[in-house]
């Protein structure tokens, strides 16, 4: 199935934005949150991440070229390398997963000439589980609030920065435990021994997540 990608919604008051660098060509696999393309607008500068993982089947524009907000700039083929890489991937997967590789969380690049930001809100609490994409802070820039995504499915393991405090661009303001949450429910499910231990860390888990949600 053929996915469009197209322009994300552009700053207030801002008409266009430009091209200003393409990361793919026609026929490269990627992955679902791919960086694709980098659109530059008067305010900031906008990474266009792949929605899903394939093919890239067409590229419809070029760097330079001038875009507005919903224009359609790539065609991507949906799973055209998919079955080959989850053959490939899967023996793989598993070791990854139980090593837990600590992931590192940093500020974005900040829009031109801005030197700094200030956190202003945590999305998820230390020991919480995160989903690729989920928003993990709002930084906040004298130009545009920047939501910062998870890269990667794992547990929220260490919080470097609090809300209120000034940040610059790459600074290190959080570690996520690769996969961590991931292996559990399937190894405790096959290990009846374990089944009570996998009870409780739902529970808990349920508990954590209930907590922040109340405002």
């Amino acid at each position: 199935m053929a996915t469009e990608i197209k322009v994300p919604v552009l700053p207030e008051s801002v008409a266009d934005g430009t091209v200003a660098a393409l990361h793919v060509s026609v026929g490269d696999t990627v992955a679902i949150d791919d960086n694709l393309i980098d659109i530059e607008t008067e305010k900031v500068v906008l990474e266009v991440p792949s929605s899903v993982a394939g093919t890239i089947s067409e590229i419809l524009v070029k760097e330079g070229d001038t875009v507005e907000a919903q224009q359609a700039i790539i065609m991507i083929t949906e799973g055209a390398s998919e079955a080959p890489a989850a053959t490939q991937n899967s023996p793989a997967a598993a070791p990854a997963s139980s090593s837990g590789a600590a992931i590192e969380i940093q500020v974005p690049v900040l829009p031109e000439s801005v030197a700094e930001g200030t956190l202003v809100a945590w999305h998820k609490a230390i020991g919480d589980t995160v989903a690729i994409d989920d928003n993990l802070v709002d930084i906040e820039t004298e130009k545009v609030v920047l939501e910062v995504p998870s890269p990667v499915n794992g547990v929220l393991t260490e919080i470097k920065v609090d809300v209120g405090s000034s940040v610059e661009a790459q600074q290190l303001i959080a570690i996520i435990t690769e996969g961590a949450a991931a292996p559990a429910p399937t190894a405790q499910a096959t290990q009846t021994t374990s089944a009570p231990a996998s009870i409780g860390s739902v529970v808990a888990g349920a508990a954590e997540k209930s907590g922040p949600a109340v405002r």
